[in-house]
C-alpha cells in the first residue's frame, strides 16, 4: 500500500485511548506532522515516502536525545522524534484496517464474568468473558493472555476478540460493574515444559526496543507496540513445546545485541588459547599467566573492582603459577576449597591483603567454560539460581558455594533442552539472565488495582534501597558526580537500567526537567530564605511590596507530598498535551481566569511560565506564576500564598477543557513518586542557618511516614510543615575543601556518609607509552598522604579517558603520551599547587623530582638572574629557592616512569 500525509494523520487519528477518547488532538496530530516536516528540511531525508523500516529506524537513533541529530529531534519539546517513532508505527502497522492490534490482557481465573457460579478453563477454543480496562479492542484484534498474579508468570495463551467492550457486574463486588470483553482461545501454554513465554524474556523485548511497555507488563488490556508485538508473535510461533527457559537463551544467542557480539569473539579466542595450553606439557606461558590474574577485564569476564594488585602478581607470581596449574590439571569441587584454604593461609603470612574470591573463579571459569559460568560472583549466581527456581520452575537446590552453585545452574540449562556445546554462547545467555534480574522493575499489584475497589494507596518503599539522607564525600576526581547522579536515578526510579553512561544522563534529565530531582549548590551566603522560605520585594506604582516566598526545599517537599504515580501520569498527559497545542499555535492559544479575563502565556524553562492578559494597558506586561502552582492547585492546596493564582487557576481551567485532564485528580491505586534533592558541595553552607529548625525533619524516623512523625510550625508562615518518606536528599562533599571532622555535629548525625576514595587499581594493565598509569596514581597519593593527608589525594577520574575500554569516541584506541601530559599539565600540577599553597619543596617530593635528572625533572630550580643584580643596592633580601616548571619533562615517558621506579629500575 501506499504511505501518505494524510494516511498519517488517519492513523494517528484513529488511535484512542483507555475510555476510548482519541489519543491524540488535531492540534497535536499537526504538530506530529510539522515534526516530520521539519526532519525533511533539517536532514533533507523524505520522510513521506520513506517505508524502509531499517532506516526510519537509523532516523529515531540519530534524533534521539543522544544521537547525532539530536538537536533535530529535541525541537519543539521533542516532537520530531516523537513523531518520527509515530511514522514507524503507520509504516509497520501498513493501514489501520489491514493488521489487527495486538493487546495484552491478565489472565487469572476470578477475573472472568460469572467465574464464581462457572468453573473456568483455558483450553482452546474455550469462549470466555474476560476483565479488561480498555475501551479499544476490537473485533479480530489479538490478545495475548499473561498471568501475573501466580507463577511461573508469563503469557499462557493466545487469543482472538469476538466481542468489544461491555459492563457487567464486576467479578469481585456484583454491586459494582466493570469493563470486559468477549475472546476465543486459539491456543493455550500453561506450563513452562509447553512452552509459555516467561515475562523475564517479555521485559528484555523492552529493553531491547527501549520500550516504555515495560511499565505496562503490570496493567490489563493495553496495547502492545508493533515493534514488541512482533516479537511476541514470532517467538510464540516458534516455540510450541520449547521450555521457556531454553526460549529465553536460545533469543539471548540469536539477537544482535544480547549476544554481547562485543565480547563473544574475545570470549571464543580466549578459550582456544586455554584449550591448546590445558592439553599442553609445557607450563603455562608467563603471557598467559598474566592475563589470567591481573586485569580488571581479560575477555573471559570483569572482576573490577575486585582485581589482584599487579604488585602482588610480581612478588607472588610462583605462588600463582602454582594455583593455576593446580586448576588446569583437575578444575574441581575439591581443588576449589584446597586453593581458597591455601589462599587464607598466604593472608596470615602476609603474601595478600585478602582472598580475592571473584579472582580465582575467574581462572576456574577460564580452565573449564562448560564446567563454570563467568558470573564469578557467588551472590549473583545464586540470584540466578532463584530466578531458575521460581521463574522457570527448575528443581534445585541453592548452595552458597560457587562451584556447586555452577552445578546447578549449568544441569538447568540440559534440563530445559538447550544446546550444551554452545559452551561460550551459553555463559554470554547466563550472564545475561543476571543482567535482566538487575534490571527488572516490578511492582506486584493485587485485587485494589481496580480504581472502584480501591479504599486506600498502596506504596512501595524504597528505603531498605537507597538510604534517605547520604552523602558522597572524598577527593576531587573520585567519581562523586558520576556515582551522584546514579544515586539520584536509582532513588527516584528504583526500577530503571542502564547500558551506557548515555542512557543515565538522558534519564536524570528528564526527572530533573520533571522536578524529580532538583540540583543545588551550597555556598557561604546561601540561606534559610533560599531553602525553606523567606519574603520577596515587589515593586508596583512606586510602591514596594513584599511577599512570601517558597524556598526551593519547601516546594519540593510539597510536591513530594502530592506527588502520585498515576495522579502525576494524568496531570503529565494533559500538562504534554497543553505544550503540544502552544508550539502548534505559536503560543497564540487563548486561555481565561474563571471571571472571564483573556490571557496567554509563554514557558520560561520548566519552572515558571510568564502570562500575557490580552487587554492591558501597560507596555509590555506579563506576569509570573509557578508551574508546580496548577499541579498543587490539581491536588487540592489552597490558593493562599501563591502568585498571580487567577492565571493558575485559569490555566489549569484549559487543562481541564481542552487537555483531557480529569476534573479530580484519580483515586485508583497510586504508588507514591521519589523525589530526591542533591546537594552539591554541602559542607560550604552553614548547616545551622540553611536548615534551621528543619534538621530534625530529615531524620528517617521523624519523616511523615516514618515510626516518629514529626511537625512544626514554620515561624513566617505559620503553615505545619513535614518532610515524607519519599523525598531522598543526596549531597556531596570534596574532603580538599573541609575534612569530614569539621562538619556540622547534627549533619553528621542524620547522614550515611560513603568515602570515594581514589581508586587507582581501576586503571590496573593501562599504560600510556610504558608508563604504568596504576602505579603512577598509587605512588603520588601515598605520598601526598604522608605529607598533607588522605583528603588531598588525586583521583583516579581524570585518567579514565585513558583507559582502553574508556576512550572517547574517534579517539584513538591507546592514549597518547601527549594526552597524559595535558592531565598533568592542567589537572594534577594545579591540584598540587594548591594544597600545598605553592610550597615546590614538597611538590617535587611527590613527584620524585628530586631524584630525577634536571632535564626530566617536572618542577626543578630556576638560577635566573642574581639578588643583587634584581636589586641593586638592596642589602635586606635574602636569596631563596626559585623554581620553575620544566615543560619538557611532560614530553618525556621517563619523567612518569620515575614518580614511581628508582633510576636504576628505569634504566
Amino acid at each position: 500500500m501506499s504511505f501518505s500525509r494524510d494516511g498519517f494523520r488517519d492513523y494517528l487519528g484513529s488511535l484512542k485511548k483507555a475510555d476510548g477518547k482519541p489519543h491524540f488532538t488535531n492540534n497535536t496530530i499537526d504538530s506530529y506532522c510539522s515534526g516530520l516536516n521539519h526532519i525533511y528540511n533539517a536532514l533533507q531525508i523524505d520522510v513521506w515516502s520513506l517505508t524502509d523500516q531499517n532506516k526510519i529506524q537509523q532516523i529515531i537513533h540519530d534524533t534521539a536525545p543522544t544521537g547525532i541529530h539530536a538537536v533535530v529531534g529535541l525541537h519543539n519539546s521533542r516532537v520530531p522524534y516523537n513523531a518520527i517513532k509515530r511514522w514507524a508505527d503507520y509504516v509497520a502497522i501498513g493501514s489501520i484496517d489491514v493488521e489487527p492490534a495486538t493487546y495484552l490482557v491478565h489472565w487469572a481465573p476470578a477475573r472472568t464474568l460469572n467465574a464464581d457460579s462457572n468453573p473456568v478453563t483455558l483450553a482452546p477454543d474455550s469462549e470466555l468473558s474476560i476483565s479488561c480496562d480498555s475501551k479499544q479492542p476490537a473485533i479480530g484484534d489479538l490478545v495475548y493472555l499473561m498471568r501475573y498474579e501466580s507463577s511461573p508468570q508469563g503469557i499462557v495463551a493466545k487469543a482472538v476478540v469476538t466481542r468489544t467492550s461491555f459492563d457487567a457486574p464486576y467479578w469481585s463486588d456484583p454491586t459494582k460493574t466493570w469493563r470486559y470483553i468477549d475472546i476465543k482461545v486459539v491456543e493455550v501454554r500453561q506450563t513452562v515444559a509447553e512452552g509459555l513465554l516467561p515475562e523475564l524474556l517479555l521485559e528484555r523485548f523492552c529493553d531491547r526496543h527501549q520500550s516504555s511497555f515495560k511499565k505496562s507488563l503490570t496493567k490489563s488490556g493495553v496495547l502492545i507496540p508493533v515493534a514488541i508485538a512482533n516479537e511476541v508473535t514470532r517467538l510464540w510461533a516458534n516455540s510450541q513445546h520449547v521450555h521457556s527457559l531454553r526460549q529465553f537463551i536460545e533469543w539471548t544467542q540469536q539477537d544482535e545485541v544480547n549476544s554481547r557480539p562485543d565480547w563473544l569473539p574475545q570470549f571464543q579466542e580466549r578459550l582456544a588459547e586455554v584449550e591448546q595450553v590445558k592439553t599442553s606439557p609445557e607450563p603455562i606461558p608467563n603471557k598467559m599467566l598474566e592475563w589470567l590474574w591481573t586485569p580488571g577485564y581479560n575477555g573471559i569476564c570483569s572482576v573490577m573492582p575486585g582485581v589482584l594488585p599487579r604488585v602482588d602478581f610480581e612478588l607472588q607470581k610462583a605462588f600463582l603459577r602454582g594455583v593455576a596449574e593446580s586448576i588446569r590439571t583437575e578444575p574441581s569441587a575439591e581443588t576449589h576449597q584446597r586453593i581458597f584454604k591455601t589462599w587464607e593461609t598466604a593472608v596470615r603470612q602476609g603474601k595478600f591483603e585478602k582472598t580475592y574470591h571473584v579472582v580465582i573463579n575467574r581462572v576456574f571459569a577460564a580452565f573449564a567454560a562448560e564446567q563454570y559460568s563467568t558470573i564469578v560472583s557467588p551472590t549473583n549466581c545464586k540470584k540466578v539460581l532463584q530466578c531458575l527456581q521460581q521463574e522457570f520452575r527448575m528443581d534445585l537446590q541453592l548452595p552458597n558455594e560457587w562451584p556447586e552453585q555452577n552445578a546447578w545452574i549449568l544441569s538447568s540449562l540440559q534440563d530445559a533442552g538447550v544446546d550444551m556445546s554452545k559452551v561460550a554462547e551459553n555463559n554470554v545467555a547466563i550472564w545475561q539472565i543476571c543482567k535482566a534480574l538487575d534490571a527488572r522493575k516490578k511492582i506486584i499489584l493485587n485485587e485494589t488495582d481496580i480504581a472502584e475497589d480501591v479504599e486506600g494507596d498502596i506504596q512501595v518503599s524504597n528505603t531498605d534501597l537507597v538510604p534517605l539522607n547520604q552523602i558522597y564525600y572524598g577527593p576531587p576526581g573520585t567519581g562523586k558526580t558520576y556515582i551522584t547522579m546514579q544515586a539520584a536515578v536509582q532513588a527516584a526510579e528504583p526500577g530503571f537500567s542502564w547500558q551506557t553512561r548515555n542512557e543515565l544522563k538522558t534519564e536524570y534529565q528528564r526527572l530533573t526537567d520533571t522536578g524529580r530531582i532538583v540540583f543545588v549548590t551550597f555556598h557561604q551566603s546561601y540561606s534559610y530564605e533560599d531553602f525553606v522560605e523567606g519574603l520577596t520585594a515587589e515593586a508596583l506604582d512606586g510602591k514596594v511590596s513584599y511577599k512570601k516566598k517558597s524556598g526551593l526545599f519547601k516546594e519540593l517537599v510539597e510536591d513530594a507530598k502530592n506527588s502520585s504515580e498515576c495522579g502525576n501520569e494524568a496531570f503529565d498527559r494533559a500538562w504534554q498535551k497543553m505544550l503540544d497545542m502552544l508550539d502548534a499555535s505559536g503560543d497564540e492559544t487563548i486561555m481565561e481566569t474563571i471571571r472571564g479575563k483573556k490571557f496567554k502565556v509563554a514557558f520560561e524553562g520548566n519552572k515558571t511560565f510568564r502570562v500575557y492578559p490580552q487587554n492591558s494597558q501597560q507596555e509590555d506586561p506579563y506576569y509570573v506564576a509557578s508551574v508546580s502552582n496548577v499541579r498543587k492547585l490539581y491536588y487540592g492546596a489552597t490558593k493562599k500564598g501563591m502568585y498571580n493564582p487567577s492565571y493558575v487557576e485559569g490555566m489549569l481551567s484549559f487543562l481541564k477543557q481542552h487537555c483531557d485532564l480529569p476534573e479530580k485528580p484519580p483515586t485508583e491505586y497510586a504508588k507514591k513518586q521519589n523525589f530526591v534533592l542533591v546537594i552539591d558541595e554541602i559542607n560550604r553552607g552553614n548547616i545551622s542557618r540553611i536548615f534551621g529548625e528543619l534538621i530534625t525533619l530529615i531524620e528517617p524516623s521523624r519523616r511523615l511516614g516514618g515510626n516518629e512523625p514529626l511537625e512544626v510550625i514554620l515561624p513566617l508562615t505559620g503553615d505545619k510543615f513535614s518532610v515524607p518518606d519519599n523525598l531522598y536528599i543526596i549531597g556531596t562533599m570534596n574532603t580538599a575543601d573541609r575534612s569530614l571532622s569539621g562538619l556540622d555535629l547534627a549533619l553528621r548525625r542524620r547522614f550515611d556518609f560513603i568515602e570515594m576514595p581514589p581508586q587507582p587499581q581501576l586503571l590496573a594493565d593501562v599504560f600510556v607509552e610504558d608508563v604504568d598509569l596504576e602505579l603512577m596514581l598509587k605512588t603520588i597519593n601515598e605520598r601526598i598522604a604522608v605529607l598533607l593527608d588522605k583528603d588531598h589525594c588525586i583521583g583516579h577520574a581524570s585518567f579514565m579517558h585513558l583507559h582502553p575500554e574508556h576512550r572517547p569516541a574517534n579517539a584513538p584506541e591507546f592514549a597518547s603520551l601527549k594526552e597524559l601530559a595535558q592531565v598533568f599539565q592542567h589537572k594534577v600540577l594545579p591540584l598540587l599547587q594548591e594544597y600545598f599553597f605553592e610550597d615546590w619543596q614538597r611538590i617535587t617530593w611527590v613527584l620524585n623530582d628530586q631524584n630525577k635528572a634536571t632535564e626530566i625533572a617536572f618542577i626543578r630550580k630556576s638560577a635566573g638572574k642574581p639578588i643583587a643584580e634584581l636589586f641593586k643596592n638592596v642589602s635586606q633580601i635574602k636569596a631563596r629557592d626559585r623554581w620553575e616548571i620544566n615543560q619538557d619533562a611532560f614530553e618525556s615517558a621517563k619523567a612518569y616512569q620515575l614518580i614511581y621506579q628508582d633510576e636504576a629500575a628505569s634504566a
